[in-house]
C-alpha cells in the first residue's frame, strides 16, 4: 500500500542516518525511537517494515549480530530472500547508496542552479556561508559539525565527500573573500558535473584550489601537465610488449584510468595541448564519454569524475599566451575567473605565517613597491611587456624565508628581498640599481647598500655537527673527505655559497645560469663536501630522454653481464680457495667464457660457490 512503501523510505534513510552518524540516536531526544520504532514491528505492518524497524532498534539499543537475529526472529522475519532483496534496495549496500546519493544530488543540484533557487553567497571568511541571514536570523546556517561524513560543505555548497577531509587539509589554505567567491563557483560547477576551466595570471592559485576542493571532498587528484610536443597515447593508453615475445596487452592512460575510476583530473596549461589531445576531451566534455580509437571502446565516466583546467592569462616569453576563445570545445567549459590577490596579501599572510601577522600589512606593502620596482627595472630593459611579474608565490617564498630568519631587522628584509627577487637579473649594473630600488623601499641608505654589494663576505664555518655559512645552516651529514678539489675563496664565491645553502636549507629549488666554465658546477660540488653530502650529476642535453633519470627497460647485453661476473669472480675466487690447486676449474670458467657458453657458466659459479663453504 501507499503508507507501507512510506514508511519504507521514512525507515531506510533512519536506518542510513543511524549507520552514518550513530550518535544521532541520543542527540534527537525529540524523539522516542523505542517506542515508535517497536510499534512499526508488529504483525500488522508489512514485513519490509519490520525488517527496516528491527535494524533501526538495533543500532539504536547497540545490539551485538545474536541480539539482532533475536529480534528479527521475534518480529517473524527471519526469510532470508527477504532480507536479500533488502539489501540489493540499497539499505545495507554502502558503496550502492554512495553512488546513487551522488547521482541524485548532481542532478538536484542542476536542478536548483537552472531554476535559480541558489543564492548569492556572503563574503565570509571561512568558506562555510556562515553570516547573518536577511530575515532577522530566522534563518541558521549548516556548519561542518551537522553534517555527516559524507557531505562537505565547499564554499557554501554542499558537495558528496569521498572521504571526510582531514583537519592539516582544511588547515592549510587561506580562504579571503576573494578566495571564498571562487571556491563557490567551483563547488557549484562541480556539483552540476560540469568541466571547469580557471583563468588567471601565473601564481594566483589556480592549482592549489582544485587541490584545496579535492582535498576537502576526499577526492584523489591526478595532474598532468601538457605540452605541444605530449601524444593523446599517454593520457589513453597504448598497446605494451610482454614477457612472452610476441604479446602485447593494453596498459591504460592516465586520463583513461581517471575517468573508469571516478578519479579527478587537473589539466595545466590546457591552451598548449596539442590537436589530438583536444580532439580526445571535446567527448568527455559534452557527453561524459571517453573514446579509445585504437580499441574500439567507448569508456562512460564515473559519477564521480571530474575535470578541471588552467590556463594562465599573462605573456610568455616574448609573446603572450593564446587564448581559449579559438580553440575547440572552448564553450563547453564553466570558466572561473582568478583574479589578483594583491588587495588580501595580509591575510594571506597572517593566516599562512602566523608569527609574521604583526607585520603582514607593513609586508604586504612593502612586496607591492618590490614587485613594481622589479618589473620597471626588467621592463625598462627587456621591453614592458615581457618584463617578469612577482605574483603570490614569490610573496609565500620572500615570507618563508623572513619566517625562517626573522623579519624585525629592515636591512635583513632587504637581503631576502634582493636574493628572492632581484637575482634572475644577470647584468651585474641593472642588478645593483635594482638592489637600490629595493633598498629605498625599506628606506636603507645608498652607502650600506653598496657596502652590502661591493664587501659582503658571509663566513663559513663547521660548528659541531652544524655547517654555517653567513645566515645558512646546514646539518653535517656524513664525514667531509680530506682531499678536495681545488675552490678559490673569493668574497663573489662566498655570496654564491649562502645563498645556494640558504635555498638548501628551505628547500628552495636552485638554477645556476652563466656562461660555460664559470663554476657553477664547481661551487655545487664544494657545497656538498663541506656538508658531507652525496652529489648526482646528471649532464642532459637535447638528446636526453626522460627514462635517463626515471628509469627504464633497455636491451640487455648478456655477453656485458657476464664480463662483469667474470671481473668480480676472479679476485674473489682467488681470495677465497687455491688458484694453483683448482687451476683446471679455472680453465673450464675460461673456456665456457669463451665459447660463450652461458649455461655452462652459470653452472661453474654455482659450483665455486660450493667449493667455497667447503
Amino acid at each position: 500500500s501507499q503508507s507501507s512503501q512510506t514508511a519504507c523510505r521514512m525507515l531506510a534513510v533512519a536506518l542510513r542516518l543511524l549507520q552514518r552518524m550513530p550518535e544521532t540516536a541520543d542527540s534527537v531526544r525529540a524523539w522516542d525511537w523505542q517506542t515508535s520504532l517497536s510499534a512499526l514491528m508488529g504483525p500488522e505492518h508489512d514485513a519490509r517494515v519490520r525488517i527496516l524497524a528491527c535494524e533501526c532498534l538495533s543500532l539504536v539499543r547497540g545490539l551485538t549480530d545474536s541480539g539482532r537475529s533475536q529480534l528479527l526472529l521475534h518480529s517473524a522475519v527471519s526469510d532470508s530472500a527477504l532480507v536479500a532483496e533488502l539489501r540489493s534496495w540499497a539499505v545495507y549496500g554502502q558503496q550502492q547508496f554512495d553512488l546513487a546519493a551522488e547521482e541524485q544530488m548532481v542532478e538536484q543540484n542542476r536542478c536548483s542552479f537552472e531554476h535559480g533557487l541558489w543564492k548569492k553567497l556572503s563574503n565570509s571568511a571561512d568558506g562555510s556561508g556562515n553570516g547573518d541571514s536577511e530575515a532577522g536570523g530566522r534563518f541558521s546556517w549548516l556548519s561542518d559539525s551537522d553534517l555527516c561524513g559524507c557531505v562537505a560543505n565547499v564554499g557554501g555548497v554542499l558537495l558528496h565527500a569521498h572521504e571526510p577531509a582531514t583537519g592539516a587539509a582544511a588547515s592549510a589554505f587561506v580562504l579571503t573573500p576573494a578566495v571564498t567567491a571562487n571556491v563557490h563557483e567551483i563547488a557549484l560547477a562541480t556539483s552540476r558535473r560540469e568541466p571547469v576551466l580557471l583563468q588567471g595570471p601565473a601564481g594566483s592559485g589556480k592549482t592549489a584550489l582544485v587541490e584545496w576542493v579535492a582535498q576537502r571532498t576526499g577526492h584523489e587528484l591526478v595532474t598532468i601537465h601538457l605540452s605541444s610536443s605530449m601524444d593523446a597515447k599517454v593520457l589513453l593508453g597504448n598497446y605494451v610488449t610482454t614477457q612472452k615475445a610476441g604479446d602485447f596487452e593494453w596498459r591504460a592512460g592516465l586520463l583513461t584510468t581517471a575517468v573508469s575510476e571516478g578519479r579527478w583530473v587537473l589539466v595545466e596549461d590546457i591552451d598548449l595541448a596539442p590537436p589530438d589531445v583536444v580532439q580526445t576531451l571535446v567527448p568527455l566534455l559534452e557527453s561524459h564519454t571517453l573514446f579509445v580509437a585504437s580499441r574500439g571502446e567507448a569508456i562512460r565516466a564515473h559519477i564521480r569524475f571530474r575535470l578541471f583546467a588552467t590556463l594562465s592569462t599573462h605573456a610568455r616569453g616574448s609573446g603572450s599566451r593564446v587564448g581559449m576563445d579559438g580553440l575547440l570545445g572552448s564553450s563547453i567549459w564553466t570558466r572561473v575567473q582568478i583574479g589578483s590577490l594583491e588587495q588580501e596579501m595580509p591575510l594571506i599572510i597572517a593566516g599562512v605565517f602566523p608569527g609574521l601577522a604583526p607585520h603582514a600589512e607593513t609586508l604586504a606593502a612593502a612586496f607591492a613597491q618590490v614587485a613594481d620596482a622589479v618589473s620597471a627595472s626588467s621592463g625598462a630593459a627587456i621591453g614592458r611587456s615581457s618584463a617578469p611579474v612577482l605574483s603570490t608565490r614569490d610573496l609565500i617564498k620572500w615570507c618563508t624565508r623572513l619566517q625562517a630568519y626573522g623579519a624585525n631587522d629592515a636591512f635583513r628584509m632587504f637581503q631576502e628581498a634582493v636574493d628572492a627577487f632581484a637575482m634572475r637579473e644577470a647584468d651585474y649594473e641593472r642588478w645593483r640599481a635594482l638592489a637600490h630600488r629595493i633598498g629605498a623601499v625599506f628606506t636603507i641608505a645608498a652607502q650600506r647598500i653598496d657596502n652590502f654589494a661591493d664587501q659582503y663576505a658571509p663566513e663559513a664555518a663547521r660548528v659541531g655537527s652544524e655547517l654555517r655559512i653567513g645566515r645558512a645552516r646546514l646539518r653535517i651529514s656524513g664525514p667531509t673527505p680530506d682531499e678536495r678539489m681545488p675552490f678559490a675563496d673569493t668574497r663573489h664565491s662566498r655570496c654564491l655559497l649562502e645563498r645556494i645553502a640558504t635555498c638548501v636549507q628551505l628547500g628552495e629549488p636552485v638554477l645556476l645560469s652563466g656562461e660555460t666554465g664559470t663554476g657553477k658546477t664547481t661551487v655545487v660540488q664544494h657545497l656538498a663536501a663541506l656538508a658531507g653530502r652525496s652529489l648526482a650529476v646528471f649532464n642532459l642535453s637535447q638528446q636526453s630522454d626522460s627514462s635517463d633519470l626515471l628509469g627504464g627497460f633497455r636491451p640487455v647485453d648478456i655477453a656485458l653481464v657476464a664480463l662483469q661476473l667474470r671481473e668480480t669472480f676472479d679476485p674473489l675466487f682467488a681470495r677465497t680457495v687455491s688458484v694453483r690447486k683448482n687451476a683446471t676449474f679455472l680453465d673450464s670458467v675460461r673456456v665456457a667464457h669463451g665459447r660463450r657458453d652461458w649455461r655452462r657458466l652459470a653452472g661453474l659459479f654455482g659450483a665455486a660457490v660450493k667449493m667455497a663453504r667447503q
